[in-house]
């Protein structure tokens, strides 16, 4: 065999079974969306900055998690949110600030802005709930001026509305 013609042979070759790596569907992406109807609110001129928010490892990732009775964890396969859980949250609230219009303005970290004030968030669960026919969001958040110590606070859980309606499939344990 002439020596293009077994190059090109084994380039061919390479090429068909590397394309079976990763070759599967593409997942399900799913985001969230700020809110921009907020009827009459005061306003402030203050500035903001959303720092990103502090998470538990499980829930820092794109992986769409499901509780079940139990409180045992596992991921929905074919799933994933539009970025990392904690990314994505403090991208949302920027926006839902900005959509506002009720601040002098809103930014995140390195934004080359003197902050009034920070937006602290910790993420306590971010999951569906398999026990009920919804999901939920625990995020308590507080807000300090830079280099003061944060006020206390209570947690208080918010819940979000479920994301549109997907047959996934069964979820299979992690």
């Amino acid at each position: 065999m002439p020596r293009r013609l077994r190059a090109a042979a084994l380039t061919l070759t390479a090429a068909l079974l590397l394309a079976g790596c990763g070759g599967g569907s593409a997942p399900t992406t799913f985001d969230l969306t700020a809110p921009r109807d907020f009827g009459r609110v005061g306003a402030s001129r203050a500035t903001l900055v959303v720092q990103e928010p502090t998470t538990v490892q499980a829930l820092d990732s794109d992986r769409v998690i499901v509780r079940d009775s139990s409180g045992a964890l596992s991921f929905v396969g074919g799933a994933q949110w539009a970025d990392r859980v904690p990314k994505l949250v403090q991208v949302r609230l920027i926006q839902t600030f900005e959509n506002g219009g009720r601040v002098g303005s809103v930014a995140r970290p390195g934004d080359r802005i003197t902050p009034e004030a920070q937006l602290l968030t910790d993420i306590r669960s971010f999951n569906i709930d398999a026990a009920r026919p919804s999901w939920s969001a625990t995020a308590p958040a507080r807000s300090a001026a830079p280099g003061s110590s944060p006020p206390a606070f209570q947690p208080e859980p918010s819940t979000v509305p479920p994301p549109p309606k997907r047959s996934t499939g069964p979820c299979p344990r992690s």
